[in-house]
């Protein structure tokens, strides 16, 4: 993992693109200071499981399902 000013990313966003997909660095922009921005490589597959879980609702329904869990002592 390696982080970069976004000022620096901003005139050299092709080398960073380069860099994350030949040698699979991960990339943390910094802004003012502070961490911003993940530059990560990404599969088909994992895109399709981003996809799937951040945009149809996938994630808020395993939160809620969580609350509907049983103890394992009141199983017993």
């Amino acid at each position: 993992m390696k982080f970069r000013k976004i000022t620096d990313a901003h005139k050299n966003f092709g080398q960073l693109i380069q860099l994350i997909e030949e040698q699979g660095e991960d990339i943390i922009l910094i802004k003012n200071g502070k961490p911003c921005i993940l530059l990560k490589a990404i599969s088909e597959d994992d895109l399709e499981d981003y996809i799937v879980a951040k945009h149809f609702g996938v994630d808020k329904l395993a939160r809620e399902a969580v609350g509907d869990t049983v103890s394992l002592e009141d199983v017993e």
